[in-house]
C-alpha cells in the first residue's frame, strides 16, 4: 500500500520523503488557502523540487466538463507526474473519461458510494477517493463500503484519515494508497513501549560507558 501525505508544509514533505515512504502528496484548495499559495502553478513547481517526480495529486476544479478540462490542460504545462483530483460529479465523470482517453492520471474524489465507485471505474479513473473519516462522522461504517470498492479496477485510495487505525484497516482490507495527515502520520511512529526500550537502552550504554571509563582511571584497561 502507498502512502501519501496530505499536506502542504514543505518541511514536513521533505522529512518524510527522505525517509522514502511516500509516493507523493494529495492537496486541495482549502489546503492551497491554509499555506498561501495563491498560484497553484506555484505551488506544484514547489512540490515538485521537494518530491521530484513522485506524484502530485492537484485539484482540477471546474463547475462544467469544460472548465474542468481546460483546468488540468494549463496545470500540465508544469510536468507530467500530475494525478488531476476531480469531485464525483456527472461534469467530473465527463471530465474523468476524456482524460483517460488523453492517458492522464485522474483521482475521483469525494466518493462516498459503491455507486459511485463503480461509476468512476467504468470511465477509467487512475484512483478512486472514498473518504473514511466524513463516513464515519455521519454514522456509517467507512471501511465496509470502501472494502466493497476493492477490486473495481481503479486504485483505492483512503483519504480522510482521522487516527492510525483507519491506515492499518486501509492496509488490511487491500487498500491501495492511503493519504494521511501529519498529526496521524506521527502517531504511527510512536508506541510507549518502543520509548521505554530505547530509554533503557541508552541508559545501559551510559552505565556501561561509566565502568569503562572507571577501569580507565585505574589502569585496568590500556
Amino acid at each position: 500500500m502507498k502512502i501519501f501525505i496530505d499536506t502542504l508544509d514543505l518541511k514536513l514533505i521533505e522529512k518524510y520523503h527522505n525517509m522514502g515512504i511516500l509516493a507523493g502528496v494529495t492537496t486541495n484548495p482549502t489546503m492551497q488557502k491554509k499555506f498561501k499559495f495563491d498560484n497553484d502553478l506555484d505551488m506544484v513547481l514547489a512540490l515538485r523540487e521537494v518530491i521530484g517526480e513522485d506524484e502530485i495529486h492537484i485539484e482540477a476544479f471546474g463547475k462544467t466538463a469544460v472548465e474542468i478540462l481546460k483546468n488540468s490542460d494549463r496545470l500540465l504545462s508544469t510536468g507530467k507526474n500530475l494525478v488531476f483530483k476531480i469531485p464525483f460529479s456527472e461534469a467530473g465523470v465527463y471530465a474523468v473519461h476524456r482524460l483517460n482517453r488523453m492517458g492522464y492520471k485522474t483521482n475521483m474524489h469525494l466518493v462516498y458510494s459503491l455507486s459511485q465507485a463503480i461509476i468512476s471505474s467504468v470511465v477509467g479513473a487512475t484512483y478512486i477517493c472514498a473518504l473514511a473519516g466524513r463516513l464515519d462522522d455521519i454514522g456509517q461504517r467507512s471501511m465496509e463500503t470502501i472494502a466493497q470498492m476493492i477490486g473495481l479496477g481503479p486504485k483505492i485510495m483512503v483519504s480522510s484519515v482521522r487516527h492510525p487505525q483507519h491506515v492499518i484497516t486501509a492496509k488490511l482490507i487491500g487498500a491501495d494508497a492511503v493519504t494521511i495527515p501529519p498529526d496521524v502520520l506521527e502517531l504511527m511512529f510512536d508506541h510507549p513501549l518502543t520509548e521505554r526500550g530505547i530509554n533503557t537502552f541508552e541508559k545501559d550504554i551510559e552505565y556501561i560507558r561509566g565502568i569503562k571509563n572507571a577501569n580507565k582511571d585505574k589502569n585496568f584497561i590500556k
